[in-house]
């Protein structure tokens, strides 16, 4: 978390063009895809959620009629992700001994009628991002307005991060499951990724702190019950770890989204309209969280029902 990340003047140029694409009607609803079954999958919008796409695919977007309609109003943010988001990744990138670049940048605006996020990763299997970051334009945010990012990490309570004017938040795309709560004053920010070639990406996707790797043969393999796989203080005791890789991340994920099943399907009932789409994927989305949770030891299990009820922290 970085604050005052730019000039104050800057931020107010940023916060006032994001508000120009809502009052002009050129910000597109955000939709999220749902699997309803194995085969079929849903569209559905989140409520009051608005963003628009400058950068996308490390290219700029700017062929589109709204964004042709918005080259005068945001002159900022159209050389956002050449300029400073640019310059950012190359600082980030010498810090991590890693090429980084600038995939993908969108301003986004949610309405004060509880909009928010639901729970998720930042990236898919087919996804180069590795970073993400987003820049809070809220000045006049108080306790109370909502919108906080919660971050959903694995053997501990949420961590929810106010959207402060000038405030950057970092954190890692592959590994982070996070929400935001919902917004009950308007909420705009600038959210945009990083991106990392083959090599690099595989490299920073294998250097999880030694307290973040749950990829234990004992977690997905039941014949190992007799190991232990946490202490109290939640760190690993035992256990030998598997080839990181595709998939201990994936092992990693779906260990963190059953520590946060409850959280989880909360925010998608927060972050949609109860139409019958969003009750069949949950419904869908239960019975994998039983599939995963049945291939799981006994010593994973148990880590999982004895939650250590970890402090909220609020930053």
């Amino acid at each position: 978390v970085i604050e005052n990340v730019t000039q104050s003047e800057k931020a107010k140029m940023l916060h006032d063009e994001v508000e120009r694409l809502h009052e002009a009607c050129l910000l597109s609803p955000s939709p999220n895809g749902l699997a309803l079954n194995e085969k079929k999958r849903a569209i559905l919008n989140k409520r009051g959620v608005g963003e628009m796409d400058w950068h996308l695919s490390a290219r700029p977007v700017t062929s589109t009629p709204a964004h042709i309609a918005a080259r005068k109003l945001c002159p900022r943010l159209r050389c956002f992700a050449g300029g400073a988001a640019s310059s950012m990744a190359r600082n980030l990138g010498r810090f991590l001994n890693a090429l980084l670049y600038v995939d993908e940048v969108k301003a986004q605006f949610q309405e004060e009628i509880g909009s928010c996020f639901p729970a998720h990763f930042d990236t898919s299997p087919e996804s180069v991002r590795i970073i993400t970051a987003i820049l809070y334009l809220n000045p006049d945010w108080e306790t109370g307005d909502g919108g906080e990012l919660r971050f959903l990490p694995l053997a501990r309570g949420p961590i929810d991060i106010k959207p402060l004017f000038n405030r950057l938040v970092l954190f890692s795309s592959t590994t982070m499951l996070h929400r935001t709560l919902p917004s009950y004053a308007p909420r705009r920010c600038i959210s945009f990724w990083f991106g990392a070639g083959p090599n690099d990406h595989h490299a920073l996707c294998s250097t999880l702190p030694i307290r973040s790797k749950p990829c234990l043969h004992c977690f997905t393999s039941k014949e190992e019950e007799e190991e232990d796989i946490f202490s109290p203080s939640g760190k690993v005791v035992q256990g030998k770890f598997i080839n990181n890789g595709k998939d201990s991340l994936n092992t990693f994920r779906t260990l963190t989204l059953l520590y946060h099943c409850y959280e989880y399907r909360d925010s998608f009932l927060a972050a949609f309209d109860h139409v019958p789409d969003l009750h069949l994927a949950l419904a869908h989305d239960d019975s994998r969280s039983a599939a995963a949770r049945a291939a799981l030891s006994c010593a994973a299990c148990n880590f999982l029902d004895n939650r250590i009820c970890s402090c909220h922290v609020v930053l």
